[in-house]
């Protein structure tokens, strides 16, 4: 038998549980903090094979790491596909993966924007959004909202 009584056992059962809560930090020091990763750098490879400037409303900010910058834009009629073909683009809510740097400062969810992309069919990335220019409240946007 132990010489524990019940009410013992289970005090010394808290501190057990208590130090392990407390153990991870301790052991990692204290200078030692978890960081959110980091994306990798964007990489452009490749010839720019066509450019469009379109407007529409951004609907999200990328959050990185994660996340794309989506942009309800107004369609875009000369666009041409991979195989080099002008089939134009419906007005739709696009995904963005690749951003350059700098390209929606002062731009938040919600503004209508004047947004330029470049595409890469046979590059990296594919599409890259190089600037957004924040349109003003009366400005036509060409879209349905």
């Amino acid at each position: 038998m132990s010489s524990l009584t019940p009410h013992a056992s289970t005090r010394t059962l808290v501190r057990v549980f208590l130090f392990l809560l407390a153990a991870p930090p301790m052991l990692l020091g204290p200078g030692c903090k978890k960081s959110a990763p980091t994306p990798p750098p964007l990489v452009v490879k490749g010839a720019v094979e066509a450019t469009y400037t379109v407007r529409g409303r951004v609907i999200r900010l990328p959050n990185p790491p994660l996340g794309y910058l989506v942009v309800h834009h107004a369609p875009i009629p000369n666009f041409v596909n991979r195989l080099g073909k002008e089939v134009g683009m419906e007005e739709m809510e696009m995904d963005f993966a690749w951003v350059a740097p700098g390209a929606l400062d002062g731009i938040r969810a919600g503004d209508a924007v004047e947004l330029t992309f470049e595409v890469r069919w046979r590059g990296e990335p594919p599409t890259l959004v190089t600037k957004a220019v924040k349109l003003g409240p009366d400005e036509p946007l060409g879209i349905r909202e």
